[in-house]
């Protein structure tokens, strides 16, 4: 290359124009938006309109208690969320009262509490009075019954005595098969009563 040629004007580069063909265009990100719509709970009232009670008078939400009973106790109770969204029962507690009530429930006894225990539960119990653990469940359960002292169940009569009279209660109410019992607790039978379940049990009472 010479020394003129340094000097001379070199080419101007050549600008490729792309095409609409070669060009990509990238449209936004869509921006999604949720909401969350609550679901409202139908009243208990509206659903009983559709409703036709059984032979017993019970409708379905009352039935579905009777189920569950067994797990609950008579006060300081924790339900399950279904009673609410799918049976509309913002109360569970007064249906469970009513259905005691009226006679559909019972509250349990020493004895039923005892049965519902495992047998290894019913053992243990055994075992702190140093009584012997073997036999069937029923023959443990009996041997409880007959191992705790009459100052042990006293004691746990006077417990629940004394819970309902903080709750405001001025007498207590119980049903029981249990002859000759609760009388040592100076509790006063009333009667006799048959239970919708054909058998009879004892009525009885106690001034708190």
């Amino acid at each position: 290359m010479g020394l003129f040629d340094f000097f001379k004007s070199k080419p101007s580069p050549k600008v490729v124009k792309e095409s609409p063909a070669n060009t990509v265009s990238v449209s936004p990100k869509p921006q999604v938006q949720v909401t969350h719509q609550i679901e409202e709970v139908p009243s208990l009232q509206s659903r009983l309109q559709n409703c036709t009670p059984s032979k017993m008078g019970l409708y379905p939400h009352e039935i579905m208690m009777l189920y569950y009973a067994h797990t609950y106790k008579t006060s300081g109770n924790t339900f399950q969320a279904f009673w609410k969204f799918k049976y509309s029962v913002l109360n569970p507690q007064s249906v469970l009262d009513s259905l005691i009530h009226r006679g559909f429930i019972k509250a349990g006894n020493v004895k039923d509490c005892l049965e519902k225990l495992k047998v290894s539960e019913i053992k243990d119990l055994l075992t702190k009075v140093n009584q012997k653990t073997t036999g069937k469940k029923a023959e443990l359960v009996e041997r409880v019954l007959d191992s705790y002292s009459n100052e042990v169940l006293e004691k746990m009569v006077n417990a629940a005595c004394n819970v309902a009279k903080e709750q405001g209660f001025s007498a207590i109410y119980l049903m029981s098969g249990e002859v000759g019992l609760y009388e040592e607790y100076s509790f006063t039978k009333v009667g006799d009563y048959k239970t919708i379940y054909g058998s009879v049990d004892q009525l009885f009472s106690k001034t708190l």
